[in-house]
């Protein structure tokens, strides 16, 4: 694209294209937060969280706050987010992007969220939540060196995803909770599918939730097909979709007819798997010993008929008989 040209993004609302040689921090629209500099797999997680105006929102790890300004712009000015951070330097950059941005609607303080009553009456409204925990950062494009998963150190790895998965977990007790979404900048399997994986299958999450099916599709960089889910994720990645390397999955509370359908599915399906185990002389013993005593009484040989051959055959004798 030609430096004076604009483009409107293809998959996200609200957001422009501009040319990557541009110095953006010259324009007056940007110094007045007009326009909000931010990478497009950054927008993904409010955009297709899309909360409808009024909604109530919790961001669990919000600072520095661009995502929390973003959904902020979604539910408008009689919707509210809760943003929190358990950095309080995190929590006064994010205040200042915010108060910058003229976000109104967003309650914002300083605390560890695994630690919240997520049942707290307050919080009592909230229908959705963005979960972007702390991360590895390896998807960003100015750490190129860790890109290619080599520098990795897979014991911090699995401590992200230890605590990944119980902030995900946490947020989906929200007892109203509609719909969560998940997102890292992290290119790893372990920060992304893994948790993904590991939450679905917990058992209050697996009563409740399910992540949600034809998520964007019209992006085509999914999830690992090593995965079932995998094409219910995206993945972002600097050479495939010009952004940030990035993940995002998206959970659904299940509803209740769902439930009880999946439920009498269920079943339904044991049902026949227990019938198709049964041998039929098990199923039927009295019709079998129906069948064995009036053979005898005939005093005659079927061997290869079927029961209905033999009444056929019983009812001719009678017919002579009269």
């Amino acid at each position: 694209m030609a430096e004076d040209e604009v483009l409107i993004d293809p998959h996200v609302e609200n957001l422009l294209i501009f040319p990557h040689s541009n110095d953006f921090h010259r324009y007056w629209l940007v110094e007045q937060r007009y326009l909000i500099l931010q990478d497009k797999a950054s927008c993904l997680p409010a955009f297709l969280l899309a909360p409808p105006p009024g909604s109530h929102v919790f961001d669990t790890c919000a600072a520095p706050g661009m995502k929390t300004s973003h959904v902020a712009s979604i539910v408008g000015e009689t919707g509210k987010v809760w943003a929190m951070d358990r950095s309080e330097e995190r929590v006064a950059v994010m205040n200042q992007i915010l108060e910058q941005c003229g976000v109104q609607n967003a309650s914002v303080f300083h605390g560890d969220f695994l630690k919240t009553d997520v049942t707290d009456k307050k919080f009592s409204k909230v229908k959705y939540a963005i979960v972007d925990p702390p991360c590895s950062g390896s998807g960003m494009v100015k750490r190129m060196d860790e890109l290619t998963g080599g520098n990795a150190d897979r014991g911090r790895l699995e401590k992200l995803k230890n605590l990944q998965a119980m902030i995900l977990k946490h947020a989906l007790k929200f007892p109203n909770l509609q719909r969560a979404v998940y997102s890292t900048c992290s290119i790893h399997e372990e920060e992304n599918e893994q948790v993904v994986d590991e939450v679905l299958l917990d058992t209050y999450v697996r009563q409740h939730f399910r992540l949600a099916s034809h998520l964007l599709p019209s992006w085509s960089c999914r999830g690992l097909d090593t995965y079932e889910f995998g094409s219910d994720c995206l993945r972002a990645d600097p050479t495939k979709t010009l952004t940030n390397g990035f993940f995002v999955a998206m959970f659904e509370r299940i509803s209740e007819d769902h439930g009880h359908q999946d439920n009498k599915n269920k079943k339904k399906k044991k049902q026949r798997e227990m019938d198709e185990s049964v041998d039929p002389e098990e199923k039927f013993p009295n019709k079998k010993m129906k069948f064995e005593e009036d053979d005898v009484a005939d005093g005659e040989d079927v061997d290869g008929d079927t029961p209905v051959q033999m009444k056929k055959k019983k009812k001719k004798r009678k017919n002579k008989q009269d």
